[in-house]
């Protein structure tokens, strides 16, 4: 659903291109859209572009409403490419995924409208055996849900959360007693995109209105609007008229549903058709034909922000985001993206023009098409002259207080180093990759980077810095407490990584003493590799293993457990294995690449050449691992790309430090 900068690993990368000028297409003339036919015209060039094609999107709809009605409804391509069947802006049926906590925060809404919900009442009160789990004096409140703010500990979705068996039915009330976070930051302080926090909102609405979520939607909200086609729970006409959904390398995938099946943040599927009656209803302050939905003092408070890090930067509003802060060409904008394993969609609307644009299509691609429609129309319909930056001129001992590791709230091993320069600039890069990017000072908590690219600070009441943001980021970075290792000098080769796996817990002892040069043991081995994997969401087996050799109460039982049920690592001999025992970096090279093919299993092995003896179990394990450059400056290089690895050495923990943590990258994709 999210995008990450240029110093952080991605999973989703933007990439932007020039559009070939035409007459009616690129000189950007119009102010706003109002004939239908020009409108028409410039969609039909938008999607006929080569970028475009190149991306080989099956299908598309796209809606543009304005002043109360629609000026463009156009499907484009098709629902199932093998069947040629094409895409029906009135009946093609979309999954519109986490733009479904839209409709989810307009339920919650007129809840509030009743004086059912009070927005800074304890969520606490509304629920029943489910109770939030809060140490801090601020309760989490309905608001919070609703701005992403609550303060919870990461909550992601998981790989079985795909159900393929889509007769199986998973209740929303199981859910969220089996999911529910902690609180770990002061509620209303941060904002991290929560799923969760959009689940709860509906299973609020639920209990509230004493019917069940999907009922309530279709009695509240669809009904009203005439949206005969939309729905949260999956039914058999849904799955007739459902566009085919297709993965990044455009195979088509196999229906399926997620968990929970009736899911208020991310399972409502709809056509194009309904989304314009939406988005007039919006727009028209709450009413559709004769019905009204929301007061239009609802709505607009739903059209403002809520949640900033700056002034010049909102996060979020109530059930929208700020999506598209690079592209609004100072328009003020509110949207909301979502995606699936083989959907994509977006809305935006544009309050003060009248103005509402939704696109949805039948795959997920690392080139994001709605980012670049959604830039390019902005461009064409509202050009904005780009304003020369006037910057600050801020001495280094006065720009010293942002200096730090900032760690992403919702993806931990994001970690972006912040270093002061002077002269009203900063210098971010990530540790690992060596990725650097100068910071230039617009004001004094807000800085943009080389590539235009805006970062916010964020002070707390003693006026230190908490928290950064990018523009792009789902989520605030933390700015990190711990202190460095006694032992580890910063100007060691190897301080970044092992500062790395301290950040992200990766080992026993996460304050004193390091030890960079003790070899690492079995058991700080299958603790780290284990830990790795948790930052990545993997599922463990549950499965208990009997060791001889370790007691119930061993520090890292259940991270033996989860390396041995995986596969990672194997007993020493039958029934033991031998946790103090050291590991050598042959056997280290072996245990990291099995942890990789578990987070891709595509991961091909490589063909470097060694100056080394090497067991013939573990050659391909080294020659992949050295390929990779999954180490730190320990191995020696000579002419020809040839490397001394070193195998048969025991590794230590500095060695096991630098190949954990740029392995941390490799295995994200990047």
């Amino acid at each position: 659903m999210k995008r990450y900068s240029i110093l952080m690993v991605s999973i989703i990368v933007f990439v932007s291109s020039s559009l070939v000028p035409s007459p009616s297409f690129a000189t950007g003339m119009d102010i706003g859209p109002s004939d239908e036919k020009v409108l028409e015209n410039w969609m039909d060039q938008f999607f006929n572009q080569k970028e475009i094609k190149e991306m080989n999107i099956p299908g598309a709809a796209v809606v543009v409403v304005k002043d109360g009605k629609v000026l463009l409804k156009k499907g484009y391509g098709y629902a199932n490419q093998e069947k040629k069947i094409p895409v029906d802006p009135n009946q093609t049926v979309f999954r519109i995924a986490s733009v479904s906590k839209v409709f989810t925060a307009a339920a919650v809404m007129q809840l509030v409208e009743q004086e059912k919900i009070q927005l800074n009442g304890d969520v606490n009160s509304y629920l029943d055996e489910v109770q939030i789990k809060n140490p801090f004096p601020q309760f989490v409140t309905p608001k919070h849900l609703l701005t992403h703010t609550t303060g919870f500990h990461t909550e992601v979705m998981k790989p079985e959360d795909i159900q393929m068996d889509v007769t199986k039915f998973s209740p929303l009330k199981d859910y969220v007693k089996e999911r529910l976070p902690k609180v770990t930051r002061q509620p209303g302080e941060s904002y991290m995109y929560d799923n969760y926090a959009s689940t709860l909102q509906g299973y609020l609405v639920e209990k509230i209105s004493g019917m069940p979520f999907e009922e309530y939607m279709k009695k509240n909200i669809f009904e009203p609007l005439h949206m005969k086609n939309s729905n949260f729970a999956p039914t058999s006409a849904m799955q007739e008229h459902l566009a085919t959904g297709y993965d990044e390398q455009g195979n088509p995938m196999q229906p399926y549903t997620i968990i929970p099946t009736v899911n208020p943040a991310g399972s409502m599927n709809t056509t194009a058709e309904d989304m314009a009656k939406y988005m007039i209803m919006h727009l028209n302050g709450g009413t559709y034909g004769n019905d009204r939905i929301l007061k239009n003092e609802t709505i607009q408070e739903m059209n403002q922000y809520h949640s900033a890090i700056h002034s010049k930067f909102p996060d979020t509003g109530y059930g929208f985001e700020n999506i598209s802060f690079q592209s609004a060409n100072g328009q003020y904008v509110i949207g909301k993206g979502g995606s699936l394993p083989d959907f994509s969609s977006a809305i935006w609307f544009l309050p003060k023009q009248k103005l509402g644009i939704f696109l949805t299509y039948n795959k997920q691609s690392t080139t994001d098409l709605r980012e670049q429609f959604f830039e390019k129309f902005m461009d064409h319909y509202y050009p904005q002259k780009e304003e020369e930056s006037k910057y600050m001129r801020t001495p280094k001992e006065e720009l010293k207080h942002f200096e730090g590791e900032y760690m992403d709230l919702r993806t931990r091993f994001l970690v972006t180093k912040i270093t002061a320069i002077g002269n009203g600039e900063l210098l971010a890069e990530d540790g690992v990759l060596g990725i650097k990017s100068k910071l230039k000072q617009l004001d004094p908590l807000f800085f943009v980077d080389e590539q235009g690219r805006k970062l916010a600070f964020k002070a707390n009441k003693s006026h230190t810095i908490s928290y950064l943001k990018y523009v792009d980021i789902s989520s605030y970075a933390e700015k990190s407490k711990l202190s460095y290792y006694k032992d580890v000098s910063k100007k060691s080769p190897n301080a970044d990584y092992i500062r790395y796996i301290q950040l992200l817990e990766l080992t026993q002892n996460q304050t004193g003493k390091f030890q960079p040069n003790k070899p690492i043991t079995r058991a700080e081995m299958a603790f780290m590799t284990a830990r790795t994997l948790s930052q990545f969401n993997v599922s463990f087996p549950e499965k208990s293993v009997l060791f001889k050799d370790v007691p119930g109460h061993y520090w890292a039982k259940r991270e033996l457990e989860i390396a041995v049920n995986l596969g990672i690592m194997k007993e020493s001999t039958e029934k033991s294995f031998s946790p103090e025992e050291s590991v050598s970096r042959q056997e280290a090279a072996v245990i990291l690449i099995n942890m990789m093919k578990i987070l891709n299993p595509g991961l091909k092995d490589g063909n470097a050449k060694l100056k080394d003896k090497i067991d013939p179990w573990a050659e391909q394990a080294v020659k992949t691992v050295v390929a990779l450059e999954l180490y730190g400056p320990e191995v020696t290089k000579y002419r020809g790309g040839v490397v001394k690895y070193y195998a048969k050495r025991n590794m230590t923990h500095q060695e096991a430090a630098a190949m954990i943590a740029r392995a941390f990258h490799k295995s994200f994709g990047n």
